[in-house]
Order: C-alpha cells, then sequence, then structure tokens
C-alpha cells in the first residue's frame, strides 16, 4: 500500500508541476516580444501623427505578440506549428513589425536630414513631391531644374552671377539669351560637364558647391 501511495503521490505531483510549468510557460514567452524603438528619431517631426504612430504600433506589436502567447500558445515570431490560425497570427505580426518599422526609418531619415540643414518645410516637400534633396536644394536656389536659352528668372541672374566672378563678360540681367549660353557652354568644356550651353542639373549643383569660391 505504501508503494501504491509513494507511485500515486509522485504521478500527482509531476501533474501538478507540468500544470505550473505550463501557466508559467503561458506567462514568460520564450522570447523578448516588446518592439525595440529607435533612439535616432525626430521628435519634432512635421507631421506629429506620425510620430504618435510610431510609438502606438511598436507597444501594439509586443502587446500582440504576448496575447497570441498566452491566449493561444503562439509564437508569432517563430511559429511552431504550420496551422492556418499560426500563419495568419504570424502574418499579422510581420505586418504590424513592417509597418512599425517603416515609420521609425521615416523620423530617423527626418532627423539627419535636420542634421544636414534642411528644415520642416523642406523635409514635408521632399516627402511629399517625391523629389530628392538635391533637387530642393536647386529649386531654391535656381527656382527650377535647368536653366535654358530664353529663360528670364532669378535663377538666371545668380547663374549669371557666378559666371561673372569666374571672369565672363556678360550681361546680369537675368535673361538666358547669346552671351549667357555661351559663357555657360565654355564653362562646361572646361570643367568636364555635359549641357552644350543649357544650364542642366549637374552644373546647378557644381554652381551651388562652388559659388563662394
Amino acid at each position: 500500500m505504501k508503494k501504491i501511495a509513494v507511485i500515486l503521490l509522485i504521478i500527482v505531483l509531476a501533474v501538478i508541476v507540468c500544470v505550473q510549468y505550463a501557466k508559467l510557460s503561458r506567462l514568460s514567452p520564450p522570447e523578448a516580444f516588446e518592439y525595440t524603438f529607435r533612439e535616432d528619431v525626430d521628435l519634432d517631426y512635421h507631421n506629429p501623427a506620425v510620430l504618435g504612430d510610431y510609438y502606438e504600433t511598436g507597444y501594439a506589436v509586443g502587446s500582440y505578440a504576448r496575447e497570441m502567447w498566452r491566449n493561444n500558445g503562439i509564437n508569432v515570431r517563430i511559429p511552431e506549428s504550420d496551422n492556418a490560425d499560426d500563419r495568419r497570427a504570424a502574418i499579422h505580426y510581420n505586418h504590424l513589425r513592417a509597418y512599425t518599422d517603416s515609420l521609425g526609418a521615416r523620423l530617423s531619415r527626418s532627423l539627419r536630414m535636420k542634421k544636414e540643414g534642411w528644415n520642416n518645410v523642406d523635409i514635408q516637400a521632399i516627402e511629399s513631391e517625391g523629389i530628392s534633396p538635391k533637387a530642393l536644394r536647386i529649386r531654391k536656389v535656381f527656382g527650377k531644374q535647368s536653366l535654358v536659352s530664353g529663360d528670364k528668372s532669378r535663377g538666371v541672374f545668380v547663374l549669371q552671377a557666378f559666371l561673372i566672378r569666374k571672369g565672363y563678360q556678360i550681361p546680369h540681367d537675368g535673361y538666358y539669351w547669346t552671351e549667357t549660353e555661351e559663357a555657360v557652354r565654355d564653362y562646361q568644356n572646361k570643367n568636364g560637364l555635359p549641357g552644350a550651353g543649357f544650364a542642366t542639373e549637374k552644373l546647378l549643383l557644381h554652381i551651388i558647391a562652388n559659388k563662394e569660391k
């Protein structure tokens, strides 16, 4: 009888241990499910809703992963089975995480651009119009991406001022006529720049980089 009692006691204890282990496992995920937020984000981003969405969805990533583990035993990061529920949970988790990552990258890029001298208005224009920082830099100085014969603008005036500083004898009137075109062509040839007399994007970037020299 004693042997039977001992065996029964061992079985009961084993069952209790297994049950407790299962409960603890549900409460303690096998991996760290918390989303790791970036430190290099722009806290003064031009659209505050994006910043709020970044932190909200980031917390939702960890919350969803914990919920799936505790309530359904599904490890969304590394599903242990290939059933439909596990796949759906993993797909949703990965989409949520990827969206949060994209917001973080956007905020990080904004902070990096501000360190390069851009402001919120500039960054908003770059993002909304799909233009490059180089293109915006040209537009801010010259008004558009290239200048051609017949143009009349402040950008032509800036172009002429640069050429005059380089020794060219041309009018400084904002009109892109023959004298300016010939000076541009000569400068392009001497500096290995394409364009044949047209002020291309490469020439305008070159001028921006060298206008104080």
